[in-house]
């Protein structure tokens, strides 16, 4: 239960507990911000974040430096964070 509550904390954006959460929205949610980025920053976040692979990996496979894969991946946090605060 303490870790269920803990993943439902992350998806909250003031930081306060929402009881009205349900763990079967962190899959919509995931998508929802997804939807602001483009294919290339979607494809980054998801492989980081889904699949687990380290940024070297992704850089790689995606035909580009570190550091620009790097960037990109800030870029698009930074995308999902100013959609989350609306």
């Amino acid at each position: 239960m303490k870790k269920e509550r803990v993943v439902q904390e992350r998806y909250v954006c003031a930081g306060e507990y929402d009881e009205r959460f349900e763990p079967e929205d962190a899959g919509t949610r995931a998508k929802d911000f997804m939807s602001v980025l483009n294919e290339r920053e979607r494809h980054i976040i998801s492989e980081r974040f889904f699949a687990g692979k380290k940024m070297g990996e992704i850089a790689i496979e995606m035909g580009m430096t570190y550091y620009q894969t790097r960037w990109l991946y800030r870029q698009a946090l930074e995308k999902i964070r100013d959609s989350v605060r609306g």
